[in-house]
């Protein structure tokens, strides 16, 4: 046996053990994290605010810990481990500063980088969508074109970022997407405004039929 071979792999497997452990330790949170971001977006979605800020400090502290280990792990391997749980966590926090109607956060309320932001960004168009349906369902017009502005608005600005893909892998596509739906929201917004309309010409129709018929 090569002494010096045998040195040599065996710090090189004592190296990789302990990526490995971080890794795995890594990809534990990240999945946590993830769920702990849908279910803060459920919850908003259901209008249960009452426990949003301390889930999502839970979920901000989470980050923080494991960064250290991102890092070590991303510069290992050449890949970001965490940018899917940063973008999850924008998302959530971006939807609840909307509905709530307060300042939106920025990168460093956040402690994100551009890219992280941006993604998240790009997803919250698909819960803004949703959460101007439910303004229909309820009949809450008013509110569902509010939240229709800041989505197209938001809109307006990511298409902004004349960027190579190269350096925000996705962010084109997100955008993409994000016109799809912003017609599509458009479209039901409009809609229920016409049935909203004619709803209401039809009762103050009714209204003076059943009045004139009182007078004869």
């Amino acid at each position: 046996m090569n002494a010096d071979l045998d040195k040599i792999f065996n710090k090189i497997r004592e190296d990789l053990d302990a990526i490995d452990e971080k890794r795995e330790k890594l990809l534990s949170t990240n999945r946590n994290i993830v769920r702990n971001c849908s279910e803060i977006i459920k919850l908003i979605h259901r209008n249960e605010l009452e426990s949003i800020d301390e889930k999502l400090n839970q979920v901000s502290e989470m980050i923080k810990e494991i960064e250290q280990n991102a890092l070590e792990v991303n510069a290992f391997i050449g890949k970001n481990y965490l940018n899917r749980a940063k973008q999850e966590f924008a998302e959530a926090a971006l939807l609840y500063s909307v509905i709530k109607g307060d300042k939106l956060p920025d990168l460093d309320d956040l402690n994100l980088n551009a890219y992280e932001y941006i993604l998240g960004a790009g997803d919250l168009i698909g819960e803004l969508k949703r959460l101007v349906l439910n303004r229909v369902r309820d009949n809450d017009i008013k509110n569902a074109e509010q939240i229709y502005d800041f989505m197209d608005e938001l809109l307006h600005y990511m298409f902004s970022l004349d960027y190579p893909d190269g350096l925000i892998p996705g962010v084109r596509r997100k955008i993409d997407v994000g016109r799809k739906i912003n017609g599509k929201t458009l479209e039901l917004i409009t809609t229920s405004k016409n049935n909203a309309d004619l709803n209401s010409n039809i009762k103050t129709l009714i209204k003076k039929i059943n009045e004139k018929e009182e007078k004869s």
